[in-house]
């Protein structure tokens, strides 16, 4: 199993949930809704309410994708991927102070040498 099958799940029906989200923006667009009926009141009155309040949520409901686990799983690589760009600054700092190092130590030769050359 996946560390992220939310976005496993997510990237695997990617293209059908777009096509079915800009139908869904189409059919707003025409004024045309899902809706279902609900009572109003003892008398058996019922009124048609709106049942898609959110596509991205129908959608997710649809393809059974946790939306609160996908944006755990979101934080926890963004997590991630911030440690490992800590690590590649923290490797690119030692690169740099080991090389700074090199050159004060090959600098330091060069003097001892040069004090060796002067005292003889």
């Amino acid at each position: 199993m996946s560390e992220y099958p939310q976005h496993e799940k997510l990237a695997t029906v990617k293209d059908m949930s777009q096509a079915i989200g800009e139908f869904l923006e189409w059919a707003d667009d025409q004024g045309w809704h899902l809706a279902e009926w609900h009572k109003i009141n003892s008398f058996g009155d019922e009124q048609l309410r709106r049942i898609i309040p959110n596509h991205t949520e129908a959608l997710a409901r649809y393809f059974e994708i946790d939306l609160d686990k996908l944006e755990q799983e979101k934080t926890h690589m963004l997590e991630a991927q911030r440690a490992s760009n800590v690590e590649v600054d923290q490797d690119a700092e030692l690169a740099v102070v080991r090389a700074a190092t090199e050159k004060l130590t090959e600098q330091y030769r060069d003097t001892l040498e040069d004090l060796k050359d002067l005292g003889r």
